[in-house]
């Protein structure tokens, strides 16, 4: 019984520190997409407000039509606050 007992408290072990393993590497990778999704993100919504600026000052006779600005603007903006969403719900995951 006494062997059983130590066989039991060493398995507790290992599953703890398999978890402690896995936990500091989420927090790692958690770090890492997170910061690299940022940079995409505002990358996206730099090319948004260069196009913009483009457009609103013809700038080298730039010009799109209305139909397509509205939905290069409304796709981006979508598109950002879809990917802002799913990271910011991954970064701060709610643990019961």
């Amino acid at each position: 019984t006494l062997s059983i007992e130590l066989e039991f408290k060493q398995a507790q072990l290992e599953t703890a520190q398999l978890l402690n393993q896995e936990l500091q590497e989420n927090i790692l990778r958690r770090g890492n997409w997170g910061t690299r999704v940022f940079w995409l993100l505002l990358g996206w919504l730099i090319s948004v407000v260069v196009v913009l600026f483009l457009e609103g000052f013809h700038y080298y006779g730039f010009h799109l039509e209305n139909s397509v600005l509205i939905a290069f603007i409304g796709s981006t903006t979508a598109d950002v606050v879809g990917l802002g969403y799913i990271v910011a719900n991954y970064l701060f995951a709610k643990h019961p």
